[in-house]
């Protein structure tokens, strides 16, 4: 049974005259139903408290247990404490008429003190029908309506499901959040059939799903404490038209009762509504379009105020708001003249709908002066206004000062009586010629040379053994013949993209395949995420693993959230990826190779 812990301390000055020791008992009904919990209530002051000693009574049972806890002390002229303790107890009537309960006794400073008797009446009424109550009803959220008798409790009250969108009509990759939620009586023993807490999710077929965030909250319902436990998705229609969000299925075991001997059990199914979504189109986009939907806010900043030729700064962009990460793209910079500029690191921070992604630039200034960096744009789509918004910072202007000038250290080789040669300049470039060389030494042969010989037939069987060992192993090992392949057939996946329908996806099977086959996972709805995992469990190099995602996460946006790659990105991701192919194939598969 759940209880309720409330312990408040109160340090007050009092007068010289403290009250006098005492017990009192209370209900917080005297007509109740029968079956139908109520509270009983013992208070104790005093010094030296001890527990109240529940009596037995005829027609009632009571909690011995206490469910409701409350403690203050206080200090009388500032030297002695006084004690006050307050314990509640659920009870319910097993029967119709007049029920007394006697004085119940707590030992206060050494002493047994009693309170007064309470006398109740107690009417008929069930509080746990055996069947649903027909007459109450519930919400389109698949919570109790509130219409039923607060005094009274059917089977749906103790435990129901809601099931909760936050809109109804959204356009294409606009966040909404599904809530699922479990209502728990707080003093109701559940237990579900299955294990996973999640089995039976509903439908969610044309969304793009974020991962299932799990929270655990306490409520009131008319009048009544709950535990609820929440469980919530992020969900970015990747379609238009009508979406249907099925129904939660949810199948356990409640029990309930007032005492472990008076408790009933009953095992029931609940689900809930169906929600239908209407997801519009996005009108025609702009070319700076980046895939994003939703509402953003966008800040960069230059890491110094001065930066000196050749040195590299950094160019910090943030995006934070409400929509897909992995639909942010990289914001719009201008060529920066006089300067060389790399590729961005990405880094993405995600709560719930609310998402942060940042981009840091390395610019390299290749002359002094003042280097002038464009303002820097990022245009979304913004679903409130319904209209393409652009988000833009700058441009910034950053002194440059001149590299300091190195010093040409010429080394001249030592004449033999110790005296250094000259040297004639021809030109720059060019080397000074040689006018005395050292002496020639006849070529002897190496003393390896006839045992390595000697050894030969012998080397060259241990090969062959070894060949055969290898070859039997790729006939018996699908594992290792698939990790041993990896990189191969990723190469001829990639170089087919170019002449590809549909080239993103195209390039983004060739990377999860190559993950797959090398890591020996499954390939089929293998996402960034899950290759994020897996990359992590790994311990792979952080800037291959980097590299790696960012392609996965370009390929998915254009596959997810709209937006589109041309030829020139699409070569560009996979001669990266080629590029990084290699050093990431070795990085994995050290341990499956050898």
């Amino acid at each position: 049974m759940a209880k309720f812990l409330y312990i408040a301390v109160a340090l007050t000055a009092l007068s010289a005259t403290a009250a006098d020791p005492s017990v009192t008992a209370r209900v917080d009904q005297t007509t109740v139903s029968v079956n139908t919990r109520f509270v009983l209530t013992v208070e104790v002051e005093g010094e030296q408290l001890g527990e109240p000693v529940i009596p037995e009574v005829d027609g009632l049972i009571i909690d011995t247990q206490a469910s409701i806890t409350s403690e203050e002390f206080s200090f009388s002229s500032g030297t002695r404490m006084r004690r006050s303790k307050v314990r509640g107890y659920y009870a319910a009537a097993t029967k119709t008429g007049r029920i007394e309960i006697p004085p119940i006794g707590v030992r206060v400073d050494g002493e047994m003190r009693y309170s007064e008797p309470i006398v109740l009446t107690a009417v008929k009424g069930a509080a746990v029908p055996p069947e649903q109550d027909s007459g109450s009803s519930r919400d389109s959220r698949g919570a109790p309506s509130g219409r039923q008798s607060s005094a009274e409790l059917t089977w749906e009250d103790l435990v129901f499901l809601r099931s909760d969108v936050n809109k109804n009509e959204v356009f294409q990759g606009q966040p909404l959040v599904l809530t699922l939620s479990v209502w728990q009586l707080a003093d109701t023993n559940l237990r579900r059939s299955h294990g996973n807490d999640l089995r039976g999710e509903p439908a969610m077929e044309g969304f793009y799903q974020s991962e299932v965030r799990v929270n655990e909250t306490y409520e009131v319902l008319n009048g009544r404490p709950y535990k609820v436990i929440q469980y919530q998705r992020t969900l970015y229609p990747t379609t238009t038209g009508k979406l249907t969000i099925g129904s939660w299925q949810w199948t356990g075991i409640v029990q309930w009762g007032i005492s472990l001997f008076n408790r009933q059990r009953h095992e029931f199914q609940l689900a809930t509504p169906e929600h239908e979504i209407l997801v519009k189109p996005l009108p025609p986009p702009p070319a700076d379009f980046s895939g994003a939907v939703g509402r953003f806010e966008l800040a960069a900043n230059v890491s110094q105020r001065e930066a000196m030729q050749g040195v590299p700064m950094k160019l910090v962009v943030e995006i934070r708001g409400e929509g897909n990460p992995d639909a942010i793209g990289e914001p719009q910079i201008d060529k920066i003249e006089n300067a060389h500029t790399s590729e961005p690191d990405r880094e993405a921070e995600t709560d719930g709908p609310s998402a942060v992604k940042r981009f840091t630039y390395a610019i390299t200034p290749l002359e002094r002066g003042a280097l002038t960096i464009p303002a820097v744009r990022f245009c979304y789509f913004d679903p409130e206004k319904a209209q393409y918004e652009t988000a833009s910072e700058g441009p910034f202007t950053v002194p440059v000062l001149a590299a300091p000038e190195q010093r040409t250290v010429v080394f001249l080789p030592e004449s033999p009586d110790g005296k250094h040669a000259t040297v004639d300049v021809l030109g720059p470039g060019i080397l000074p010629e040689i006018a005395a060389p050292g002496p020639l030494r006849p070529s002897r042969p190496s003393p390896v040379m006839a045992p390595a010989l000697l050894a030969a037939p012998v080397l060259g069987y241990v090969g062959f053994t070894l060949a055969l060992r290898r070859k039997r192993r790729f006939e018996n090992d699908t594992a290792f013949a698939r990790a041993y392949r990896a990189r191969a057939t990723c190469r001829k996946r990639l170089r087919a993209v170019a002449g590809c329908e549909d080239a993103p996806d195209a390039l983004y099977r060739a990377l999860v395949g190559f993950l797959a086959d090398k890591l020996g996972i499954e390939e089929a709805g293998l996402t960034s995420n899950d290759a994020e995992r897996a990359l992590t469990a790994r311990r792979a190099n952080a800037e291959l693993a980097n590299t790696f995602l960012r392609i996965l996460r370009a390929c998915e946006r254009a596959r997810y959230g709209g937006a589109q790659l041309s030829q020139d990105e699409v070569h560009a991701l996979s001669h990266a990826a080629l590029t990084n192919l290699d050093a990431l194939d070795g990085a994995l598969g050290k341990e499956r190779t050898t």
